[in-house]
């Protein structure tokens, strides 16, 4: 959600009125292409109303599984409270029988857990460039 906050606030709004009215499902988004898997599910590249969101689709049977339903609840409220340009946007969680749904903005580029794996180590610029934004975004 990036660009004009207004727009952004009013869109994040009526996303998450519906989704407490019980109005928003899976089914009300395209699912294009897998950008991402764990444990508990998959990562999904997701259209609605035109605009790209990262879908992260968690399995509730899993979650039991590995008892980590604390730490999904404690995952999803701290990224629906928190917002700040170098954090990615919780826009809106919901849920079926199934899964729980979290929505976020997408952000071409990946998890830096993935750059890091990939780079082994950063280089002492790229890692205090990180170092700041974590830094700043707590």
């Amino acid at each position: 959600m990036e660009g004009d906050h207004s727009t952004v606030d009013e869109s994040s709004n009526m996303t998450r009125r519906a989704v407490e009215n019980g109005t928003r499902s899976i089914s009300d988004y395209q699912l294009v292409r897998i950008i991402g898997t764990g444990t508990f599910g998959k990562v999904y590249l997701a259209i609605l109303n035109g605009k790209g969101f990262a879908l992260k689709m968690l399995h509730k049977k899993k979650i039991i599984e590995l008892k980590q339903i604390d730490h999904i609840k404690n995952e999803k409220n701290i990224l629906a409270g928190v917002q700040h340009p170098f954090i990615v946007n919780l826009v809106e969680a919901f849920q079926d029988k199934l899964n729980l749904y979290l929505v976020f903005d997408f952000v071409q580029g990946g998890e830096i857990f993935r750059l890091l794996r990939k780079e082994n180590i950063f280089p002492n610029d790229v890692a205090l460039f990180y170092i700041a934004e974590i830094t700043l975004a707590l």
